[in-house]
């Protein structure tokens, strides 16, 4: 996800794929533009821990 966004993908395109993929999110729904953006918010604070 985070290579993806360093391209230059949007959040909510990100989630498309993410959907057209076949991926799911937590509760076993669709992806949101707002779910990657905290996905990612999270892989970055780790990624400085």
């Amino acid at each position: 996800m985070l290579a993806r966004r360093a391209q230059g993908l949007s959040c909510e395109r990100i989630a498309g794929e993410l959907n057209a993929l076949g991926f799911t999110a937590r509760r076993g729904g669709a992806f949101s533009q707002k779910q990657v953006q905290r996905l990612l918010d999270r892989q970055a604070s780790a990624a400085l821990s």
